[in-house]
């Protein structure tokens, strides 16, 4: 009998064995005992792990149920706060250039939203970012050349060259805003972008088009076009808080303006930090950057000499506008502002390119800026860069959750950005694609980027600053007789 029991006991032993090996399931990588901050609700979801493989989050478990995952790639989050990827929702990535793009996931912005540039390039990049996993570049959305009007265009190519002005389209008639949002659609454009269209005729024709082919429509709204206009014929999202029309408008007419954008499905991208640099902040600052001050700011030796030139470039050009007192200026514009602010979605963007804003770490300092200038919480301002930006780019099923199915793109960070939004710089690791980047990994890529940003060559022409600063000098003398 007990010969006989012998062989069943091994066999049930071995069933059981085989059950336990077939209910354990295998993760690339495991987050354990992490704290997920909610950015729908604002809750924290305590102690979990969040299972990845591939690039996708499979699975999201209490710390304590989980008996069931295991890995190879364990990553402890005891203490710790879980975010989504962030976005900057205003940038111009071939102003930047290649070799520095790599700072904005390894400071945790893993999508961008480009607004308009050399087309060849960002569809590379875009391409590279969606098909290569193991790189860091971000998640790109773009669009292609920038709408100008004619005025400004002839202008620009003018004062630069026609080199400068080759990543811009001159739209003088409806019938070519038709023909040229079309042409942009066929290229493959995520999104058209207007810069400073001054007819109503032609923005609608280019609003009607982007509808036709159900493409995004974005953009600065130059007075002449009036924000309701705008809002009324579909524009998207609204680039900026420089409306210098409020500073002409009456309670009444603002109070009109603010029902309709109300109404309206419009997103709003503030670019605070944008406007500080360009308009407030001590010059002097933006020199000492320039001039390679490693003491003054750590992240100049990761800026690429197309970025360094690009900020002279802008600098300089400044020097050509009529002077205005923006220290007084900017009251009423943050008034409207906060006020708009109220009533749309907001979206995080930097408008990285613009001369002192590092790419990668702006977001940071925009978000900070939107809980102390708009009076946001610290909550809508994570939105701003999370749910609201995927959101806006149709996005909302695969980013900007921390969610089972949605791509690994995750933030680790060492202190609740609910509690203060400046804990979002406390980047303790970076999720990319499914893949960690923690703290020794962004040291070494730093440095291999100090090399490769010394070795690009791609800048302008050396005649085209010193053509600018003569035709400035020209135009200063024209002005004083």
């Amino acid at each position: 009998m007990k010969n006989r029991l012998q062989p069943i006991v091994v066999y049930l032993l071995l069933i059981c064995l085989l059950q336990s090996c077939k209910d354990q399931l295998k993760g690339d990588l495991i987050i354990k005992n992490v704290n997920i901050v909610n950015v729908e609700t604002g809750n924290i979801d305590p102690n979990m792990d969040i299972v990845i493989v591939d690039d996708r989050i499979k699975s999201i478990i209490k710390h304590s149920d989980n008996t069931v995952y295991i890995s190879e790639n364990i990553y402890e989050g005891s203490g710790k706060y879980l975010i989504p990827g962030l976005w900057d929702m205003h940038v111009h990535l071939s102003m930047i250039g290649k070799e520095s793009l790599p700072l904005f996931v390894l400071n945790g912005v893993t999508g961008v939203r480009d607004m308009g540039g050399d087309w060849s390039k960002l569809k590379s990049w875009r391409e590279r970012g969606d098909e290569i996993r193991q790189n860091t570049f971000p998640k790109i959305k773009t669009a292609g050349p920038i709408l100008e009007s004619p005025q400004f265009y002839d202008v620009l190519q003018q004062i630069l060259g026609p080199n400068y002005v080759k990543d811009r389209i001159k739209i003088d008639s409806p019938e070519r805003a038709n023909k040229v949002v079309d042409s942009l659609s066929e290229m493959g454009v995520d999104l058209v972008k207007i810069r400073t269209v001054l007819s109503q005729d032609v923005f609608k024709a280019i609003a009607d088009a982007c509808k036709r082919n159900v493409i995004s429509f974005t953009g600065h709204i130059d007075e002449n076009i009036g924000i309701d206009f705008a809002v009324e014929n579909g524009i998207e999202t609204v680039e900026h808080d420089l409306f210098l029309q409020v500073l002409k408008m009456n309670n009444e007419e603002i109070k009109k303006v603010l029902e309709t954008v109300s109404k309206s499905e419009v997103d709003f991208t503030p670019t605070l930090l944008a406007k500080y640099n360009t308009r407030l902040r001590p010059k002097n600052e933006l020199i000492e950057l320039l001039n390679d001050s490693l003491n003054y700011n750590k992240y100049r030796q990761y800026l690429s000499p197309k970025l360094i030139e690009n900020w002279n470039i802008q600098i300089t050009i400044q020097g050509l506008e009529r002077p205005m007192k923006w220290d007084s200026l900017v009251v009423p514009l943050r008034s409207f502002s906060k006020l708009l602010s109220k009533e749309v979605n907001i979206l995080a963007g930097t408008d990285s390119g613009v001369p002192g804003i590092i790419p990668g770490v702006g977001i940071h300092e925009e978000l900070k800026m939107m809980v102390e200038e708009l009076e946001v919480t610290n909550l809508e301002a994570l939105q701003s860069a999370t749910i609201n930006a995927t959101t806006n780019l149709k996005l909302e099923n695969e980013y900007g959750l921390v969610k089972a199915n949605f791509k690994a793109d995750l933030l680790v960070l060492d202190a609740n950005p609910l509690d203060d939004i400046a804990n979002t710089f406390k980047i303790n690791y970076v999720i990319k694609n499914g893949i960690v980047i923690n703290k020794e990994d962004r040291e070494s890529k730093l440095i291999r980027m100090t090399e490769a940003v010394k070795n690009e060559s791609e800048t302008y022409s050396p005649e085209t600053l010193t053509y600018l600063k003569e035709i400035i000098k020209i135009m200063t003398s024209g002005s004083d007789q």
